[in-house]
């Protein structure tokens, strides 16, 4: 016969082990009651983007980059591609700060496109695929 694990107990902080008592249950929610029906979302627009991966989006603008090396920056109101890259790696990771916006690639490169003219601005070797970067204030 299985026994019952005993019930756990919380300690005040600065007390002496007098003032002990229960630990506050916590109720669990079903995942299902927080998360709506997709399929009764409108679809604002669609993009083709091939096989994407990389996604940014912000106030200002919606970067996508894909594993061929195309990063596109379309209008988040109408779905219309504003500019596009063509990078030499694909592109895995998207990230923008403010202004800025840095994308990371396949073949271990950081590109800058802040200024509409991708630049590279590092290299990690023998690292392949970066699947994420921060940034902060540029």
């Amino acid at each position: 016969k299985a026994k019952a694990a005993p019930r756990a107990s919380a300690k005040r902080a600065g007390g002496d082990g007098e003032n002990e008592q229960p630990a506050a249950k916590r109720s669990r929610v079903s995942a299902d009651l927080c998360l709506p029906d997709l399929k009764k979302l409108p679809v604002l627009w669609s993009f083709e983007a091939g096989t994407g991966f990389g996604v940014f989006v912000d106030d200002e603008r919606c970067v996508m980059g894909n594993e061929e090396g195309l990063v596109a920056d379309v209008d988040r109101k109408t779905g219309v591609p504003k500019t596009c890259y063509r990078l030499p790696a694909g592109v895995k990771c998207v990230v923008g700060d403010g202004d800025f916006l840095y994308v990371g690639t396949n073949k271990g490169s950081v590109f800058d496109l802040t200024s509409g003219n991708p630049r590279m601005v590092a290299e990690i070797r023998g690292f392949g695929e970066l699947y994420w970067i921060d940034i902060y204030r540029g």
